[in-house]
């Protein structure tokens, strides 16, 4: 088995998923463990406290009154609780009350087409950048709901599925187009058919097809995961190495399609994100582009910056990813700009290249 900190890239270090998974347990429970205790060393002070207020306050009170709600709650024992929120359930010992699940997920959702978060946020960043928008989705009257009146005016639409190859094609020889940004497709749920490799091959190989005919090679963007591009200080192992399989296989699977196609038949490029989010819901016509203050780095994340865990023996560098991956969010609509001004240029440098950013203008606030 390879130390992951000294050696040469030989083989997927998933020997030490057990052996880290089983730390992380141990870790866990001491911390639940430890928490649980302060926490009930707290919650008895200060059920003890109230208890004493209250009584003070019912002895003033009329010796016939009935007793107080707060303090028939306070007397209660704890009981436990469950939440159900359709994805998972929590438990916690206490008073029943209201109570927020906040979900973190690894990864950011890709909605089908110009109705997601980003391919709707492509439209007036492509706008602005003076190219002539087709948009194909499956849902028109979704996309109108998302954008202004002003904004779907300007472009035009083409209905169609992603997975339709020849209908790909054909929207792409009925408007002239001479490039393709698929943001088509989602991580679909555990156990469940991941389809994103498949819309990549639909959506390449009909731009391809185009191509040939014309003689010069299409010019494509898809949408990967930061998890594809090489973990610095690693010998060459990727981030995504490093990961449980259902947070990057959906991802793997464009990788694979795109690293098969020579840039001779597609000058494709991978744009591999971590997490974005928008810096406005409001989607409307632009006056001018608006800039996006990202650093570009090919094949690694720019700027990385590794934490002290990483020195933990074994489990080091899986816990070292974690914190990280968090610095590389990134407002949506500067990803937009970003593929709609290198789509602008005559810049060849990032085709056929895994493509990462990082905001250095401090627009996000994690």
């Amino acid at each position: 088995m390879p130390n992951k900190l000294t050696t040469s890239k030989t083989s997927r270090p998933s020997s030490l998923y057990a052996y880290t998974a089983g730390v992380c347990k141990d870790i866990n429970a001491h911390m639940l463990m430890r928490n649980n205790t302060r926490n009930n060393k707290r919650g008895s002070v200060c059920r003890s406290e109230r208890l004493h207020r209250l009584k003070a306050e019912n002895e003033e009170s009329d010796a016939e009154a009935p007793q107080s709600e707060s303090l028939k709650e306070a007397d209660e024992p704890m009981q436990e609780h469950e939440v159900c929120d359709g994805k998972k359930k929590i438990r916690w010992a206490g008073h029943l009350t209201e109570v927020h699940i906040v979900e973190v997920n690894f990864e950011e959702r890709m909605a089908r087409g110009a109705t997601g978060n980003l391919g709707s946020r492509l439209i007036p960043a492509l706008l602005a950048h003076k190219h002539t928008v087709t948009v194909y989705v499956r849902s028109p009257d979704k996309l109108r709901g998302l954008i202004s009146t002003a904004l779907y005016d300007n472009i035009t639409i083409s209905t169609g599925d992603g997975l339709d190859s020849a209908a790909v094609e054909a929207a792409i020889r009925a408007n002239n187009c001479d490039a393709i940004v698929n943001t088509a497709g989602n991580r679909m749920p555990s156990g469940q058919e991941q389809i994103l490799g498949k819309i990549a091959a639909s959506v390449t190989s009909a731009a391809i097809r185009v191509g040939h005919e014309r003689g010069k090679p299409f010019r494509a963007w898809l949408i990967g995961g930061l998890g594809s591009l090489e973990y610095p200080s690693t010998g060459g192992w990727k981030l995504q190495d490093y990961m449980f399989d259902f947070m990057s296989a959906h991802h793997k699977q464009t990788e694979a399609v795109l690293k098969a196609i020579p840039t001779t038949d597609l000058l494709w490029s991978l744009l591999c994100v971590a997490f974005m989010k928008p810096a406005s819901t409001s989607i409307d016509v632009l006056e001018s582009p608006r800039g996006n203050g990202l650093a570009i780095s090919t094949g690694t994340p720019p700027a990385w910056r590794d934490g002290w865990v990483k020195y933990i023996p074994l489990i080091g560098q899986y816990l070292n990813i974690i914190e990280p991956i968090l610095s590389y969010t990134t407002m949506l609509e500067d990803v937009a700009d970003l593929i709609a001004a290198d789509l602008a240029s005559s810049d060849t440098k990032l085709i056929g290249e895994l493509v990462a950013m990082k905001d250095v203008a401090g627009k996000q606030a994690l």
